[in-house]
């Protein structure tokens, strides 16, 4: 009994693309793939052919069997401001991702 979470979280003003699964008797979690140490797929190259969201927060997610979809989400975007400064700023996203866990 898993619930996997991830692709849209947090932490502190940074966002993150990590994917997390959390077992729900022991209450672990288990980092899926992401920039922690601890994940068990590491952060998947570019080079691998499979792809991963940008960093999201905020997105919609549903299960389906082994399968979980995530949709929408805001990400932040460098823009240059009239007074010359440069700020993150939201911007909101239309993307479909899945996920299979086994």
């Amino acid at each position: 009994h898993t619930m996997t979470i991830g692709l849209g979280i947090t932490s502190g003003p940074s966002l993150l693309s990590d994917a997390w699964s959390l077992d729900l008797t022991s209450l672990e979690w288990t980092c899926i793939f992401g920039d922690d140490p601890t994940c068990v797929f590491g952060k998947i190259p570019e080079s691998s052919g499979t792809t991963t969201p940008m960093p999201l927060a905020f997105m919609a997610t549903t299960r389906v069997a082994m399968r979980t979809f995530m949709f929408g989400g805001i990400d932040q975007v460098l823009c240059a401001s009239s007074d010359g400064a440069r700020r993150m700023v939201p911007r909101a996203k239309n993307e479909l991702w899945s996920l299979t866990t086994y």
